[in-house]
């Protein structure tokens, strides 16, 4: 028999007061078991279900009402997002799990946890799937136990158990769940792996799923050791903030092996929440490191750029080429999103009932920062406040009518309007 408390008591000590505590319910066997557990303790007042509708089965409405209603037995809320699966040429699996798990990032405050059912034949599954895609140590390090999720924090509490575990405990407490009929569908890559490549395995190593979920441990400390490592290496780059991202010291970082700048970007995009490159990716990182001095190198992968500028690698989100001619209108301490996706924030008491307008850089504008007894062009004066070249078309320029107030959080301006600003871009 499963043995229950040790789960509860780890999910225990990850809660704060006033958070909640997320099962990530498909309404199959393990997502049911996983909330019965919950459901049972005394954590029962902070639990939430959240189950995902694909709107890929004929059968998915059916399962939704089931999640909803098993879940109201539990004395659990459920919620339900429904998605819409956009297959962006990675096929059907990817599109429904990138859906998946921007929902859930959607769902969850700061502080929540969101906890997922997988045991120790999904973990091996995983590991397999990734071997199969050429991964690297990351990706032959499986599924981690926890890890950020948006907000919160995204745990596995069942990854030791097994499926029979599970099994015998759902019988032994008379649960009731659904059977995905796409489980059986061999065209899915994972379901080609659970029922012709593992039953081989275990014909000759019975105890196959258990060893590789081991295996996938002993890479995960492997894993963790090298970011260890990767930290203290960024670390003595200088590592500091930077707009839309970070920077580090170029002269530093180049004085590391390829292996070591590897490691260390791999681990710098994982810090900032950003998709990790793959390794073609990594081999390019020279193309930003060995160019002109005078060029403005990007390597790009996911929604980040890596850039060199000044004796400073950049690691920064990557902005929209989306500009507009349009005068923009921004209350005074609202915030809006511009064209390009960044955030604008003027700051300002006096100007109530009045409405600031927000331009972008022409030709030959001039302006004069505040402080100085003369004006300069524009462009002079981005390079002299050295703001980076890809944002210089992107700054944001404020004006109350015909005054322009400020050129981004870059400087303000002198003029004839008497209000005094603060700006946030970000």
């Amino acid at each position: 028999m499963m043995n229950t408390a040790p789960i509860l008591q780890e999910i225990s000590q990850q809660l704060r007061p006033d958070a909640r505590i997320w099962v990530a319910y498909s309404g199959g066997l393990d997502s049911t078991v996983l909330l019965h557990i919950l459901s049972q303790s005394s954590l029962v007042p902070h639990v939430r279900a959240i189950h995902i509708n694909h709107q890929l089965s004929e059968m998915a409405d059916d399962w939704e009402h089931h999640c909803i209603v098993t879940a109201h037995a539990f004395g659990v809320p459920c919620d339900i997002e429904k998605v819409d699966i956009i297959n962006a040429g990675r096929g059907v699996e990817h599109a429904a799990r990138e859906a998946r798990y921007s929902a859930f990032e959607k769902t969850l405050a700061k502080g929540d946890i969101i906890l997922f059912a997988h045991h120790c034949a999904d973990l091996a599954e995983t590991v397999l799937f990734r071997l199969m895609r050429g991964a690297g140590l990351k990706g032959l390090a499986g599924m981690q136990a926890k890890r950020r999720l948006g907000q919160g924090e995204l745990f596995r509490p069942l990854l030791n158990e097994s499926r029979l575990d599970l099994l015998d405990y759902a019988q032994t407490h008379l649960l009731h769940w659904v059977e995905d009929d796409s489980n059986q569908n061999t065209d899915f890559d994972r379901n080609f792996l659970r029922h012709h490549i593992f039953p081989k395995l275990q014909e000759r190593w019975p105890d196959a799923k258990q060893k590789i979920a081991r295996s996938s441990q002993w890479l995960d400390e492997a894993d963790g050791l090298l970011s260890e490592y990767a930290e203290e290496d960024l670390s003595a780059c200088s590592r500091e903030k930077a707009r839309f991202g970070e920077r580090i010291a170029l002269e530093i970082f180049s004085q590391y092996s390829k292996q070591r700048q590897k490691n260390i970007v791999r681990f710098w995009c994982d810090q900032l929440g950003h998709t990790l490159p793959d390794a073609a990716q990594l081999e390019q990182i020279d193309t930003v490191l060995l160019a002109k001095e005078d060029a403005q190198p990007c390597l790009a992968w996911g929604r980040c750029e890596l850039r060199r500028y000044q004796n400073h690698l950049y690691l920064v989100s990557a902005v929209s080429n989306t500009l507009t001619q349009e005068t923009i209108q921004c209350r005074p301490n609202e915030s809006i999103t511009l064209p390009d996706g960044s955030n604008l924030t003027v700051e300002c008491d006096a100007l109530e009932g009045r409405m600031f307008t927000v331009r972008f850089r022409s030709e030959g504008l001039r302006c004069q920062p505040k402080g100085r007894d003369h004006s300069q062009t524009l462009k002079k004066l981005l390079q002299e406040y050295r703001v980076e070249p890809w944002l210089r078309d992107r700054v944001p320029l404020v004006y109350c009518g015909e005054d322009l107030l400020g050129v981004g959080d870059v400087f303000l301006c002198e003029g004839d309007c008497a209000y005094d600003i603060g700006v946030r871009w970000e």
